[in-house]
């Protein structure tokens, strides 16, 4: 009898070691930075601004060549602060309402081009 808790107890910390071991080899080999757990060095105005720039290279290009699905992935791309997220998703939902042509999409567009000029500011 005490031969066979002795093995199930070796077994059982062998099997913890084991996942520890794994999870380990899994945490290294999955760095932090390609999930976006890693905080940006930059500053919040910084950030603000690249994004003000960016967005509007991003309509300015729309405006050129009416391809809402390619608006829309270039402004997923772009890093944004919290205090440009509500506005910056409303641009993305648009372009998204454009690209699938739902109706009222260009009057939901226009408001979203409106709020970032606005916030822009």
């Amino acid at each position: 009898m005490l031969t066979r808790h002795t093995l199930i107890l070796t077994g059982l910390i062998l099997f913890v070691v084991a996942l520890g071991v794994g999870g380990a080899l899994w945490w290294k080999s999955h760095p932090a930075s390609s999930n976006g757990a890693v905080q940006s060095t930059r500053s919040s105005a910084e950030i603000h601004r690249e994004w003000i720039e960016k967005t509007q290279k991003v309509l300015d290009q729309y405006a050129q060549d009416h391809e809402a699905e390619q608006a829309r992935d270039a402004l997923t791309q772009v890093t944004v602060t919290a205090e440009d997220r509500d506005t910056h998703l409303a641009l993305v939902l648009a372009l998204e309402a454009l690209h699938q042509k739902t109706p009222d999409a260009d009057n939901r567009f226009e408001k979203a081009v409106q709020s970032f000029h606005r916030q822009a500011l």
